[in-house]
């Protein structure tokens, strides 16, 4: 599956249709300034990287460094697509759990880890869906040292990552956005044109 720029549109305005959220440019918020300053100061991620590199999920508001539909320097049209399902991912957490989420999320790296290797399976989900290949788990889970995760928080999320993948190997999907997704992904465009 080779994705169009209409499809990526067209997955992020079903995505936030189902979920009620609402994207907005990164740059355009001064919260994402305040909050790349706070994250930095308590050691969680540096500016640069939280402004250009990442997502944010606040609640249900998504926050991106990136045009939807449009590849830039790091974003090709296929992350745009892993980045929406991650992000709804979150907002799945966040309804699950409210504020407790937020706190948790910024308080502890156990925590921090625990829901970012939730949202990264939806990345192994939808790698193996596309095309059967799985990303390599050991890198998946280094990711977290830019969540300022210690070491034990990623050779737990590795183990859980290799865990996942005999459920894949199994024909399941855990992840309720990781599902959603996978089920329009199908669909398109005959069922969402």
């Amino acid at each position: 599956m080779t994705p169009t720029p209409e499809m990526v549109r067209a997955l992020w305005a079903y995505m936030t249709s189902c979920y009620g959220t609402r994207v907005i440019q990164r740059t355009d918020a001064v919260e994402m300034k305040v909050a790349a300053h706070l994250l930095n100061l308590i050691g969680v991620v540096d500016v640069k990287t939280f402004m250009t590199r990442s997502a944010t999920t606040l609640g249900k508001h998504i926050y991106i460094p990136f045009k939807i539909g449009v590849e830039g320097d790091h974003w090709s049209l296929w992350d745009q697509i892993t980045t929406c399902v991650h992000e709804h991912q979150h907002i799945v957490q966040y309804k699950r759990e409210g504020q407790t989420f937020m706190w948790k999320y910024l308080l502890r790296s156990a925590a921090r880890a625990h829901y970012e290797a939730d949202a990264y399976r939806c990345d192994l989900e939808l790698q193996y869906w596309r095309d059967g290949n799985l990303p390599d788990v050991h890198a998946l889970a280094e990711l977290l040292r830019n969540y300022k995760c210690n070491e034990t928080d990623i050779a737990v999320t590795e183990k859980q990552f290799n865990l996942s993948i005999k459920t894949l190997e199994q024909g399941a999907v855990i992840n309720e956005a990781s599902r959603r997704a996978i089920r329009w992904l199908e669909d398109y465009p005959i069922a969402y044109p």
